[in-house]
């Protein structure tokens, strides 16, 4: 069945919702391990899209959520340029290349809301999505060791961050400043 990628809307909630709840209830990809009520997945989608944030969902022909990407944009000051990528696919549309396709439009998407800086977190034993991370440009930048402990199992997480183009601001894409044009160049 064909899946499309797009902005996530009130009709796609219910859907998310069941989607967070599955993948959560696997133990294994998410942070969580059941889902989330539809209030708050309603709440989050609402302070996400008012924040600057994006979040696309992948959906079948029949408009059922195979999987959700999105990107929190940091609330404060001096970070704004920074968000926080969430993602998850139901184990069904895994494999297929959904994740990369869905990850690379969130992240254009999160290039034209401005963001200059995606983090995440994966656990380690996630090697697929590190994988995915890893050639989409994430760069690793850190280890929490054991930081995660569920079911008798440690896990550690790895930080992650890609740094997007910010001409526009004064600074190259590795975040310096750029230097000034010279008047004879």
């Amino acid at each position: 069945m064909p899946i499309r990628i797009e902005s996530a809307s009130e009709e796609h909630l219910v859907g998310l919702c069941q989607a967070i709840e599955a993948v959560a209830r696997e133990r294994r990809y998410l942070g969580n391990v059941d889902g989330f009520p539809l209030d708050e997945v309603r709440q989050f989608a609402s302070a996400l899209a008012a924040g600057g944030g994006v979040q696309l969902v992948a959906v079948d022909d029949d408009g059922n959520v195979a999987g959700w990407c999105d990107i929190r944009r940091n609330p404060f000051e001096g970070f704004r340029h920074v968000g926080t990528l969430g993602v998850g696919l139901l184990s069904a549309y895994r494999e297929q290349g959904l994740g990369p396709k869905l990850l690379a439009r969130t992240i254009e998407a999160a290039a034209t809301a401005g963001m200059q800086r995606i983090e995440l977190e994966v656990f380690a034993s996630n090697t697929r999505a590190v994988h995915v991370f890893e050639k989409a440009g994430f760069v690793r930048e850190g280890l929490k060791r054991r930081a995660r402990l569920l079911d008798g199992a440690d896990d550690d997480v790895v930080c992650m961050a890609l740094l997007l183009p910010a001409a526009e601001h004064g600074h190259s894409p590795a975040g310096r400043p750029t230097p000034p044009a010279r008047a004879d160049a």
